[in-house]
């Protein structure tokens, strides 16, 4: 029987996850000591409205708990948004990861009149280095854009198709569950199956080192946001080896660098006299 735990179970789970127990477990011990209900639609989804409301509640004591914004790496800053708080970094001033932009002390004098949660938006000029190689031979496994269905039940760990079958040697499988009841032995699965094939490829020392420069760049842009980008990149090393290319790749990078924890030891600062540290 699958049950949902209401509470932590030692060895089994804890609260809210869906475990898979013997039935004579689930219905002598686990549901009459109200450690957990049998999994039903109306039960998972109850689990799942309980989860988003506890999540929501989770995020507001967040937005409302007391916090600097302070810098998550070394930069130059380029814009700074501060919505609540105090500024105490400017515009092209050189910062270090750990670094208050945006403090949520705020001042009155040389007294603290309020703490709050700091918000805004510090965007810096920070750098990277890229290392890629490229080998001149190498084999790209792409798909085809063909591919076919197959429907099975699973049944005590053994599949039973129903309709589709396996066609293609070199291929990608995904399954998804389609069906499935508390009360019956089986469920039943989608499976796609998608076909890929295997291309040679034979480049040049100029091919290669344009692929490299732009998988280099790629690295970079494809942990940024829309509002952030790349200023410049510049080669720093380049080496033509006899299989492969290999760069280093140094980069200026314009992107967001606050980050909001917490502000600890309140009690400390409640009662240090409330002075402004010089």
């Amino acid at each position: 029987m699958e049950v949902i735990l209401l509470e932590d179970v030692k060895s089994l789970g804890k609260k809210g996850e869906v475990v898979k127990v013997n039935d004579g477990y689930a219905r002598n011990f686990i549901l009459p000591k109200k450690l957990g209900v049998e999994k039903t639609d109306k039960a998972m989804h109850e689990l799942k409205l309980q989860k988003a409301a506890e999540a929501k509640r989770q995020q507001e004591i967040l937005e409302e708990a007391p916090c600097n914004i302070v810098a998550s790496k070394d930069g130059v800053i380029r814009k700074i948004i501060s919505n609540k708080g105090s500024k105490v970094k400017e515009i092209n001033d050189y910062v270090k990861k750990g670094d208050v932009l945006i403090s949520g002390l705020i001042y009155k004098g040389d007294d603290i009149s309020n703490i709050v949660h700091a918000s805004g938006r510090v965007y810096a000029e920070t750098w990277y280095t890229v290392n890629i190689s490229v080998p001149y031979d190498y084999v790209e496994y792409m798909e085809t854009g063909n591919y076919f269905n197959r429907y099975y039940i699973s049944l005590f760990d053994k599949e039973f198709t129903i309709s589709g079958k396996y066609e293609y040697k070199d291929g990608f499988r995904e399954s998804y569950l389609i069906f499935e009841k508390p009360y019956l032995f089986f469920k039943l699965y989608k499976e796609i199956n998608k076909e890929y094939k295997y291309i040679s490829h034979k480049l040049s020392e100029r091919e290669a080192y344009e692929i490299a420069l732009k998988r280099s760049e790629e690295k970079i842009v494809n942990t940024l946001s829309s509002d952030e980008y790349v200023i410049s990149k510049k080669v720093l090393k380049k080496e033509v080896k006899s299989s492969k290319i290999v760069l280093e790749v140094f980069f200026k990078v314009y992107e967001e660098i606050g980050e909001t924890p917490n502000i600890e030891n309140l009690g400390e600062i409640n009662g240090s006299g409330n002075q402004r540290s010089n």
